[in-house]
């Protein structure tokens, strides 16, 4: 199984409101809601999902990361050969 990520960002000069919110979205008892209500891994790793559905979830010993760092060198590339093949 591949990671994805759910990103919370704070937009650079915005309202400083926006830490408080990702310091209240990112708590443990609000991403073991969310991670509850949704069935997907989460964030925090003091978090804890409800028992019925814990069974449903990947354990974190088996997710594979994508090598972030060599992505991002071919992204361009691989746009403009979708662009050409596919988007035509």
């Amino acid at each position: 199984m591949v990671v994805a990520v759910t990103w919370i960002q704070k937009v650079k000069n915005g309202n400083p409101a926006g830490f408080q919110f990702a310091d209240f979205a990112l708590a443990p008892q609000q991403q073991s809601c969310f991670g509850s209500a949704i069935r997907y891994g989460i964030v925090n790793k003091d978090a804890k999902f409800d028992p019925k559905i814990e069974h449903e979830i990947t354990p974190t010993d088996i997710l594979v990361v994508p090598p972030y760092k060599e992505i991002m060198g071919r992204q361009g590339a691989w746009i403009e050969s979708w662009n050409k093949q596919i988007g035509r």
